[in-house]
């Protein structure tokens, strides 16, 4: 009996640790968006606790999100001022991919300042986003993927500076991630 129980526990161990890479582009559209929300929200509270703009850009590109500290606000990036750069998951991209987008025009984002020809939002002292914007985000997945499509975006709203993490399942946008 101790042997069917112990056999039991092992298999349904193995099976959790199997599930989320089974299902590995809803479980890390999730992560991605929670980490790069996290990262837009920290980018507003440190523009906030500093008393300086932080920018934001979604470098399309090369699939990664850089963070400028612009101490000087001269919309620059000058030597000495701090850069990070976070390059997304290898399996996730910005884009709708096969979702619709939030909002028209939204895909892969719908910010329209640029700063070196990168979609980029800045965050005042005050707390305030230099615009509202959408930044999506999808799976790379095989062309013959059959799995239903899903998306996650982030929805940045001006006037406050709040970031929502949106995701697409089951055909509708839904406020969580």
């Amino acid at each position: 009996m101790f042997e069917i129980l112990g056999g039991s526990a092992l298999l349904v161990a193995v099976f959790g640790l199997a599930l989320p890479r089974l299902d590995g582009g809803g479980h890390r559209l999730d992560r991605e968006a929670r980490s790069l929300a996290l990262v837009v929200e920290s980018a507003r509270g440190i523009a906030m606790h500093r008393e300086y703009p932080v920018a934001v850009s979604f470098e399309i590109v090369p699939q990664r999100v850089r963070v400028h500290h612009d101490l000087d606000a001269d919309g620059r990036m000058d030597p000495g001022e701090e850069t990070l750069l976070l390059p997304l998951h290898p399996k996730v991209a910005f884009g709708a991919g096969p979702t619709p987008p939030v909002r028209p025009r939204s895909d892969p984002t719908d910010l329209t300042m640029l700063r070196q020809g990168r979609p980029t939002v800045v965050f005042d002292p005050d707390g305030s986003a230099s615009e509202s914007a959408v930044v999506h985000l999808t799976a790379r997945r095989r062309s013959d993927s059959i799995r239903p499509a899903e998306g996650r975006a982030l929805a940045i709203e001006a006037e406050s500076g709040a970031v929502e993490c949106l995701s697409y399942r089951s055909g509708s946008w839904d406020a969580t991630c």
